[in-house]
This record gives C-alpha cells, structure tokens and sequence, in this order.
C-alpha cells in the first residue's frame, strides 16, 4: 500500500518544471565555478616524474571545485524545498483532496512517509544530477589524472551533503505545510524561516547549523599536503553536522507526530 502511496505523490509532482530548474543551477554552477584554467595547466604536463605533482593538483582542483558547492545552492534548495512540500500538502488541501486521501483506509503514518520521501527524493536528485553533470562539464580534463580514491571521495562528499541538506529543508517545510492550514502562509513561512538559517549560522558559529555547518565540515574532511587532498570523515569531521541533524530529526518526528496523532483535516 505505501508504494502505490509513493508513486502516486511523485507523479504529483512532475507537474513541476523540473528541467527549467536544472537548467538554471547548471547555469549557475558553470558561470560562478569555471575551473578551465587550471584543467588547461594541468593537461600541459606529461611524463611519470611528474605524475605525483599532476595528481596532487589534480585533486586540489577538483575539491576545491567540489568545495562550498551545496552550501552555495542553500537559496535555490530553501526556495524550491517549500515549493515542493506546497504541492504534496498545502495545494491537496486547497483543492479539498487531502480530506479525502486521509479519509482512505489507510495508515496515517503512510500518508506522510509518502509525501515527505516524494518531497525529499525529487529534491534530492534534482540537485545531485545538476551538481554531477556540471562537475564533469568543468572538471573533465583532470578526471584522467585521478586515482580511484580520489574520483569516489568527490562525489561522496556531494551525496552527504545533498542528502543532509535536502532532508533539513523537507523536514522542515513539511512539517510546516502540515501545521498552517493557509497554503499562502505556510510557503511564505517555510520560506522565510529556511532563509533566517543562513544569517544565524553565520552569526553564531559556536554552534553550526546550516548552511555554515557545511563549511566546517568541508574544512575538516578535506585535508590539503603537498601530496594533495585527502579525505577524512572522522566522528571530528561530523560533529560540525549534528546540530543541523538534529533539527531535522525533531523536525521529521514532530510532523509524524503530529499527522498520526494531532492532524484534524478540515
């Protein structure tokens, strides 16, 4: 029953013009971070005593490429996020079909699982294959010089930070979709609030939240010699992130809460 549930939410939303929005963090992505320059430097060189240099500069320009690039996106993601949840919940609820999908016999706990993994999946893949293909248009010339561990540790670092980041902002805009009845105020609201993290985590860097935790946390795992950069994921390197997790914990588990035990649909 919850796969149909699923299915049925993202289908929802491929009303949503998803290739427009690709399109744009591509153009966004290539014109702010082009990396020519150094791809051009480091094809010049040739021969097996170089090839420690090579690699090394190689891998600097692919993590620094790599660097800030989620943390960059946070406006774009806190602004479709909200978006996203607006149509599973707040526009189901405008058309008076949320009544009738919580009137189906049907766990209530499955209706929100759906509705969050469909807003947090759809986000998620949107981001992660923009942010790919725009890796690989800028950073094409030096993949031939990386090592495995290095072409690997890349893209990881994307994955763990796409997945935390989008789960924030869903957990968060879902929950407010839920508790605002007005869909105009709850995307506003979601909005606003998913912005205000930005100001606060950048004044108050005692304690990370995102998108700033981002940077501590890329400041800790990415660990630059002179035989090049090297990735560290330690329990140091994740403390930086667990602030954020835990608001999204408390943010996923008070929606639940709040849809099995509380939600009156009206």
């Amino acid at each position: 029953m919850f796969k149909p549930l699923l299915l049925r939410q993202i289908k929802s939303l491929m009303r949503f013009p998803y290739f427009e929005i690709m399109l744009l963090i591509l153009t966004f992505e290539t014109c702010a971070y082009a990396t020519r320059s150094g791809t051009s430097y480091v094809a010049n060189f040739s021969g097996e005593e170089m090839e420690p240099h090579i690699t090394g500069f190689a891998e600097g320009i692919l993590y620094q490429y790599i660097s800030y690039r989620i943390r960059a996106l946070y406006p774009i993601i806190a602004f479709f996020s909200p978006i996203l949840s607006y149509l599973t919940i707040s526009y189901f609820r405008d058309i008076g079909f949320l009544k009738t999908e919580f009137s189906f016999p049907v766990k209530r706990s499955y209706i929100y699982f759906s509705k969050f993994l469909a807003s947090h999946l759809t986000l998620f893949v949107v981001i992660v294959s923009s942010v790919f293909f725009s890796m690989i248009l800028n950073c094409f010339n030096v993949f031939q010089f990386l090592n495995p561990v290095s072409m690997l540790s890349g893209p990881l670092i994307i994955l763990i930070e796409t997945f935390l980041i989008t789960f924030f902002a869903s957990s968060i805009t879902i929950l407010m979709a839920f508790i605002v009845k007005w869909p105009g105020v709850s995307l506003i609201a979601s909005i606003s609030l998913l912005y205000s993290f930005e100001p606060i985590s950048m004044n108050f860097r005692t304690i990370p939240v995102f998108p700033e935790g981002l940077q501590i946390f890329e400041d800790r795992a990415l660990i630059f010699s002179r035989e090049g950069v090297h990735l560290s994921l330690g329990p140091y390197s994740f403390e930086s992130l667990l602030p954020s997790l835990f608001i999204s914990v408390l943010a996923f588990f008070s929606g639940y809460y709040y849809v099995t035990r509380r939600l009156q649909v009206s």
